[in-house]
């Protein structure tokens, strides 16, 4: 399942997410383990794997690869 969204607001982003392999530094990609915000247009993002971080001219590719702390970085560096 392919997932967009645009967060406009500061805070957080309504979702929980945990690495894949259970290792924070383990490269095997970060999942959705849990949907916080009622308002987001998708709520059945359990288990979805985050893949890319845009925003603007930042585009981070390849994270499903990543380790937990490198997605969390990206989505940082991303801003709103």
């Amino acid at each position: 399942m392919a997932f967009r969204h645009r967060w406009e607001g500061d805070g957080p982003l309504g979702l929980k997410l945990k690495p894949k392999s259970g290792d924070m530094s383990g490269k095997q990609g970060v999942i959705v383990s849990s949907v916080t915000d009622e308002s987001l247009p998708h709520r059945d993002l359990v288990d979805t794997v985050i893949h890319q971080v845009m925003h603007d001219d930042y585009h981070a590719y390849g994270l499903q690869e990543e380790s937990y702390e490198m997605v969390i970085e990206a989505i940082s560096a991303a801003g709103r």
